[in-house]
């Protein structure tokens, strides 16, 4: 199709492919929330820190940035989204292929970080390509079916937080490193979720190349109506009258100052999502002194929590019309306004009383000892044994001096916040931000400017990560949840006091019957709410 050719209208939602990328999202899901590359990369090199970790976090964030931008153009240009998701489940299987190849790797340490940063190079690429489901909804889907579609899709993420955990925890039984396979790869709690990625991103690609149609389509509510515009319009322009209202909706103008509301508020929820999960799982782990098999499984019974409000909050969308109970503008003030609340509990106030414990001083030798003979000489395939025989330290390492005056936070409150801020807040927010996006943009092509509403949230992770790992390193969460709670704060001022700016575009046409309203009552012209 050339890049000017508009897709041919259609009255209804494509709900078959909507379907069909439900599926593939669920698929991905897997992928992403099965994989935990903290504890693994903990326990073939017990040295590896918290800033090495960010870096790890910013190049998927960049991964996902670039092909996101080049993603949203290629769409614009073709008006189809189905190669940009074929291209994120071939670099998927690509990362897949690198993760699997970190046990193979050559006596070196550098080489296996290496292979670790290339796996969430593609791993973020993939996630980047793939994101333009969110653009194939806004146009699949008509307004009034619009928060049933991404409902229905965003129930593939939040099954896939449960499935991966489970996952996680039937391999957890499996001794590091594992039951040999072919080429020098085991089957252990770290590769069984790629194992089982590979085939069913197999089955997603299948069902991308021959059950799924990308097509953009430009939509109108109802084309009858859309004619009788059109002749309305000749008739008046030869009776020297001025044309339609609701003619304008060939030329919509939305209201940059809402796009960049939203845009600051999906930035904001998006630096939340990063803190936990980049600051997270180092400072979980030291935090309450666990090893790594017992971060593997208290992580999966946490994430799938998680995933079971995710799920039931995605299905109250689907299928209760949570619209009719609340607008997107609420929805977003109630999940922006919880996360400020799950920030404020989580936070390490100095009226507790305990503060992190130190590690004892002969876990350190030990593990430095490994190190130093492991870093030079011992691959990760070989010096398995030896990894899983010395644990890396528990508590805070000597080297954190504000361990001395952070206090800690009661390990059920703060699992139990975070149930509510990623189980919660971020799909209300999710759902909501989508839909209220794609409104305030209007009947456009938005391959361009969802590529932009991306960036804002993954673009993040680009930079953010490595400032994460530094400050945590330094100061401490507590400088970290101070800037969150801040952003937070303004981001939830912000949709408050202007949310009358939060609609679509002045002169969209939504419908036949709103229109003659507005032409019939000059007093609602210019008014929107939903």
């Amino acid at each position: 199709m050339s890049s000017t050719a508009l897709a041919p209208k259609c009255p209804g939602t494509d709900w078959p492919s909507i379907y069909v990328s439900t599926l593939v999202a669920f698929i991905g899901a897997i992928h992403q929330n099965s994989v935990m590359v903290w504890p693994f990369l903990l326990l073939v090199d017990p040295t590896a820190n918290e800033t090495f970790y960010g870096f790890l976090r910013s190049i998927s964030g960049l991964g996902t940035v670039l092909t996101a931008m080049v993603a949203g153009y290629i769409c614009n240009r073709t008006a189809n989204t189905r190669s940009s998701m074929i291209a994120g489940k071939l670099l998927a299987l690509l990362s897949c292929s690198i993760y699997l190849c970190i046990e193979l790797a050559p006596p070196s340490i550098a080489r296996v970080h290496l292979l670790f940063v290339l796996f969430e190079l593609f791993l973020g690429a993939s996630v980047g390509a793939a994101s333009m489901l969110r653009t194939h909804v806004a146009h699949a889907s008509t307004e009034a079916d619009r928060a049933k579609a991404n409902g229905v899709v965003s129930l593939a993420p939040a099954v896939g937080l449960i499935i991966g955990p489970v996952i996680n925890l039937l391999s957890s039984t499996i001794a590091f490193p594992g039951w040999p396979l072919a080429f020098g790869i085991h089957l252990n709690l770290f590769t069984a979720p790629i194992l089982i990625a590979m085939p069913i991103s197999t089955l997603a690609l299948y069902l991308l190349f021959f059950h799924f149609d990308g097509t953009i389509r430009l939509r109108h509510d109802d084309p009858q109506h859309n004619s009788s515009l059109n002749n309305d319009n000749a008739q008046n322009a030869v009776d020297g009258r001025r044309p339609s209202r609701c003619a304008v909706a060939a030329a919509p103008s939305f209201d940059w100052v809402a796009v960049a509301i939203c845009l600051f508020t999906r930035a904001t929820v998006s630096l939340c999502l990063l803190n936990l999960i980049t600051v997270g799982p180092p400072y979980i782990q030291m935090m309450f002194r666990w090893r790594s098999t017992e971060m593997v499984r208290y992580q999966s019974y946490i994430v799938g929590a998680i995933g079971l409000h995710g799920i039931a909050w995605n299905l109250a969308y689907a299928f209760l019309d949570m619209r009719k109970r609340f607008s997107e503008r609420n929805a977003i003030v109630g999940s922006v306004g919880l996360l400020l609340i799950v920030y404020l509990v989580t936070f390490n106030w100095p009226f507790l009383s305990d503060t992190i414990p130190y590690q004892e001083q002969e876990q350190q030798l030990n593990v430095s000892n490994l190190s130093a003979s492991s870093s030079s000489s011992i691959a990760p395939s070989a010096a398995a044994a030896e990894f899983s025989a010395v644990e890396a330290p528990l508590g805070c390492p000597q080297r954190f001096r504000w361990c001395e005056t952070t206090t800690l936070v009661s390990m059920p409150i703060f699992m139990g916040s975070l149930v509510l801020a990623l189980g919660v807040a971020l799909p209300v927010s999710g759902i909501n931000l989508d839909i209220l996006y794609s409104k305030v943009l209007g009947n456009i092509r938005q391959g361009t400017m969802q590529g932009w509403f991306i960036v804002c949230g993954d673009g993040l992770g680009v930079v953010l990560p490595i400032v994460l790992g530094k400050v945590y390193e330094w100061h401490g969460p507590v400088p970290l949840w101070l800037v969150v709670i801040g952003c937070l704060f303004l981001s939830l001022a912000l949709c408050a006091i202007l949310r009358h700016r939060l609609v679509p575009p002045k002169g969209q046409q939504i419908n036949a019957v709103e229109c003659h309203q507005m032409e019939r009552l000059s007093k609602e012209k210019g008014r929107w709410d939903f």
